[in-house]
């Protein structure tokens, strides 16, 4: 038998199927990219940035670092979460899909969006598992060592 926890992917379709699970851990996989040919996801705010050319968030990593604005993301990442709760889900952790939120400024607004809601926030030791050859930004190095301390904090 596997850990019973997870993330879901709130800009998906099939996040109904996991509503009323009772005994699980799930967390809302902040997601600002949609890597697949198919199904791609469509961001839940209107943010223009956060879209390619044919409305759907950007198909990689590097796109999607280039393109979103602060602005757009923190309203895209607030609104997923929000989504979580309405659908009445509790909420028991965030983490990133793709490491999306890894951006310098993102990572930011990804740490605080867990403080505001007090839910623990996955904080990777290295970046180089999201494909990131040199680390984030010196924020993001000093709460990967102090990760422990925030999540025990929130």
């Amino acid at each position: 038998m596997g850990f019973k926890t997870g993330s879901l992917m709130m800009p998906g379709t099939w996040v109904t199927g996991f509503l009323g699970l009772k005994d699980v851990d799930l967390g809302v996989h902040l997601t600002l990219t949609s890597e697949w040919d198919a199904p791609r996801l469509r961001p839940l705010t209107d943010g223009p940035s956060l879209r390619d050319a044919h409305g759907y968030l950007w198909p990689t990593l590097e796109e999607a670092w280039v393109n979103i604005t602060l602005e757009d993301a923190m309203a895209e990442m607030k609104a997923q979460v929000e989504s979580a709760y309405r659908l009445g889900i509790d909420v028991t952790h965030l983490d990133t899909h793709m490491g999306t939120v890894l951006r310098p400024d993102l990572a930011e607004v990804y740490v605080q969006l867990g403080r505001d809601y007090r839910l623990p926030v996955y904080l990777p030791a290295s970046v180089a598992e999201h494909g990131i050859d040199e680390p984030a930004c010196s924020f993001l190095m000093r709460c990967s060592v102090n990760r422990d301390a925030q999540i025990q904090a929130g």
